[in-house]
């Protein structure tokens, strides 16, 4: 087998081609250490065609290497994987995946990919005693904006109450331990983690009863305050995202339209804000955006939403409607429920607000 360099400076195997296959690609996954170019056994290598459609799988040899023959005469898409790396980059070029054109046959070797060990993170779950907690679901979910539509990578502690999730990309995540209670309520842990590339976290111990709290700072923009106004901002828990400990906390508006939370537990929260106009008992509530804790913050910016109203009617499809009856609308977003009385008489309801 012979040995070639490639401008990454990794290696590729020549290896000898079935030559009754009228489209075939081979190459090598392998990672960059210190000591050069290791390849990877077991490796994953799929092709797609362009519209997503998964034709085929192979696994890499213990050299590396792998071949996928009989390609169809299409445009294709190649992508390599292994659980607990990234792929780096696909035969030299940016990006994970390598797009081929065999719509006229394709026969091509030295189609490389270089995969990277992706960050770890690893812990103990334990209850206030000490005792670790068994099958505890954890999960981490990357924050920022360019992460908004990923999925969290989740887990689950062993019988030593153990966890450890691997294969994640660089950035802030927000750490996310559940279980459900001895007396049948649930059990939740928020922590920010900041990951670098291919670090590992092995050594977390997270004791279930416990909060990190943060400093939550920022200001509000669409209602009145300052001169004339006394402005201020109240945060409560939303429905089943935060743990049972957390309360509902207020600051005080200033002149500057800032405000500021001391020690706020990470997790979600909605936002409003209440305004008074000095020497009067005037009073208008504002709902404002819902906010978000994964860590300390200056540059959160509050501002009001716009409600809607909902006006409908009630129809059965036989007999009459009961003497009363309720209507009641539930927030999928944790901001909890409300509810209307309904007569007899009238089918009508409406709802302010929602």
């Amino acid at each position: 087998m012979a040995m070639r360099s490639t401008t990454a400076g990794a290696w590729v195997a020549l290896l000898t081609q079935p030559l009754w296959c009228q489209s075939w690609v081979a190459g090598v996954v392998y990672e960059q250490t210190a000591q050069g170019a290791r390849p990877l056994a077991r490796a994953f290598v799929s092709v797609s065609k362009s519209g997503g459609e998964v034709l085929g799988t192979v696994r890499t040899d213990e050299q590396g290497r792998y071949t996928l023959v009989d390609l169809p005469a299409n445009r294709l898409t190649l992508l390599a994987s292994k659980p607990g790396y990234l792929t780096r980059q696909a035969a030299g070029r940016a990006g994970s995946s390598a797009v081929l054109d065999c719509s006229a046959g394709c026969r091509e070797s030295g189609l490389d990919f270089e995969l990277s060990r992706g960050a770890v993170v690893a812990g103990l779950v334990v209850e206030s005693m000490g005792a670790p907690v068994v099958s505890a679901m954890v999960s981490l979910r990357r924050t920022g904006a360019d992460a908004s539509s990923e999925n969290p990578t989740t887990g689950s502690t062993d019988d030593r109450g153990r966890f450890r999730i691997a294969g994640l990309r660089a950035g802030s995540y927000t750490l996310t331990v559940q279980r459900r209670a001895p007396g049948g309520g649930e059990e939740v842990l928020r922590r920010t983690v900041k990951l670098g590339i291919g670090e590992q976290v092995a050594d977390l111990s997270l004791a279930l009863g416990s909060q990190e709290s943060f400093r939550v700072a920022g200001g509000v923009a669409g209602i009145p305050f300052g001169e004339g106004y006394r402005t201020w901002v109240s945060i409560r828990p939303l429905e089943g995202t935060t743990s049972a400990s957390a309360r509902s906390l207020q600051a005080t508006v200033g002149p500057d339209g800032r405000f500021q939370f001391a020690a706020v537990p990470a997790g979600r929260y909605s936002a409003t804000a209440a305004v008074v106009k000095r020497g009067t008992a005037e009073r208008i509530d504002h709902l404002l955006d819902v906010l978000e804790v994964a860590g300390e913050t200056d540059h959160v910016i509050l501002q009001p939403v716009q409600l809607a109203t909902l006006t409908a009617s009630v129809e059965i499809a036989a007999g009459t409607l009961p003497a009363s009856a309720v209507i009641r609308f539930t927030s999928q977003e944790g901001f909890g429920s409300n509810w209307t009385k309904l007569s007899g008489a009238g089918r009508r309801f409406e709802f302010r607000g929602l």
